[in-house]
């Protein structure tokens, strides 16, 4: 009798093992998509597309001829594909010019309400 509670017993623990798969690691997996975000760096939108990928290629030397190339900085700060200290050099210069695009883009839309004044 003891025998057969024993391996009652076991299949039960069995079944419950069977039914509740790790729920540690369904949580790590979870979490791990969320700590995605955090491994990003400072004004990345995007994730890094691999070092395979030939539009990264492109603007990676297009930075590389021109280092004032507002695409390429763009790009690269907004995908995150540079070193740490490159990183925060086209970072200063991207958020320069986002600070100049929107002044353009205000001073537009106020010449385009001001009503034109006639010289005579």
């Amino acid at each position: 009798e003891h025998k057969e509670h024993k391996e009652h017993k076991e299949h039960k623990e069995h079944k419950e093992k069977k039914h509740n798969p790790k729920p540690e690691a369904n949580r790590e997996h979870h979490h791990g998509h969320r700590d995605l975000r955090r491994l990003f760096k400072q004004g990345q939108k995007y994730l890094s597309p691999p070092a395979s990928d030939p539009t990264r290629a492109f603007y990676e030397s297009l930075l590389q001829e021109n280092e004032n190339s507002k695409i390429a900085i763009r790009y690269c700060v907004e995908y995150g594909i540079l070193s740490i200290e490159e990183h925060r050099v086209c970072l200063r210069k991207y958020e320069k010019s986002k600070v100049k695009e929107k002044a353009l883009s205000l001073q537009k839309a106020v010449r385009a309400r001001m009503p034109r004044l006639r010289l005579k």
